[in-house]
């Protein structure tokens, strides 16, 4: 039954995780560089966070001081019980018929001088500015692809993984993100009520 499953888990990741990043913008917390203030709307304070000094997003790791637990100074929507990184749990993932089948349309097609990478001082990150739409597995409608990002660890095979599996980490993961336009956070709501973890 393993062997069934596992061609399925790129599907359930990229569901899940197209899934967050599409009900909730969040830039998790601070970095070195230029230190700017955020407003917080609950208590009308100002807080000091850090920003990268390349692209001005906040910065942020997975433990320590800038980890999941002060995501929240950055921005009052990483609060939230729905944000990264997704441990994916073999006891709560359910495959269904319909998540098989994972449409690329545009793909095919030759990149125009539109497409460029990132270095983001964190990952690479392929921006797509053409006609690439991701649709079908599941997902509620189709998405336009505007980013693909790579994350991996310091040295060969170390988990570099943002998510996981089990509770494992892998030693590189590649995250499409996208858009489905004005209402793709209503509808994916339904996908987001059950929290795995």
């Amino acid at each position: 039954m393993r062997r069934l499953l596992e061609p399925c888990w790129w599907i359930l990741f990229l569901k899940i995780t197209s899934s967050v990043l599409h009900y909730v913008v969040c830039f998790p917390a601070l970095t070195e560089g230029y230190v700017g203030t955020l407003q917080e709307s609950r208590q009308d304070s100002s807080v000091q966070i850090r920003r990268r000094k390349a692209s001005g997003d906040p910065y942020w790791a997975y433990s320590g001081a800038y980890g999941p637990e002060h995501w929240v100074t950055s921005s009052v929507s990483c609060g939230g019980s729905h944000q990264s990184p997704i441990d994916i749990l073999d006891h709560h993932a359910r495959v269904g018929d319909e998540y098989q089948e994972l449409q690329l349309d545009g793909f095919d097609n030759e990149s125009s001088n539109k497409t460029w990478m990132k270095n983001t001082g964190k990952t690479v990150a392929i921006l797509l500015k053409d006609d690439y739409f991701v649709s079908g597995a599941g997902l509620p409608g189709r998405f336009k692809a505007e980013k693909v990002e790579f994350h991996w660890g310091h040295s060969n095979g170390s988990a570099g993984s943002e998510h996981s599996v089990n509770g494992r980490r892998f030693p590189v993961e590649v995250r499409k993100t996208g858009d489905h336009g004005d209402s793709c956070c209503w509808r994916l709501c339904p996908y987001l009520s059950h929290s795995a973890g």
